[in-house]
């Protein structure tokens, strides 16, 4: 095999080792204004989802944490619908980490990289 041709063949794994490490790309109707299930493009945007209590008082749907005489609410819901096919994207907004510590949520780390790569 000549010189040339190796140095091709090293380039073009580097390139597909780059590939393989990088995250898959996801389509969110957030992101790209387009339902990722149909190609859509007539989406509703609901900035704040709400739901009723006993007395038909709303409150914001979120994170919500207990604290002393009322329950705090972080990390709201948005959501985007598509009209076409229905498909319905929940988002949570920024989450303040001291009162999702307290409604008992737990951060989920990355899973460290494996030094096998992708493939065993």
């Amino acid at each position: 095999m000549s010189k040339e041709l190796e140095e091709r063949i090293a380039a073009l794994e580097a390139r597909l080792d780059a590939v393989e490490r990088r995250p898959p790309e996801r389509a969110t109707m957030k992101e790209r204004r387009r339902c990722p299930s149909c190609g859509g493009t007539e989406l509703y945007f609901a900035p704040q989802l709400v739901a009723q209590l006993f007395a038909g008082i709303p409150f914001a749907l979120g994170v919500r944490a207990r604290a002393v005489g009322r329950a705090q609410t972080t990390g709201d819901f948005e959501a985007y619908a598509c009209t076409r096919c229905g498909l319905v994207e929940w988002h949570a907004k920024p989450i303040d980490p001291a009162l999702a510590a307290r409604a008992g949520l737990t951060r989920i780390e990355p899973p460290p990289d494996d030094p096998r790569g992708p493939y065993r």
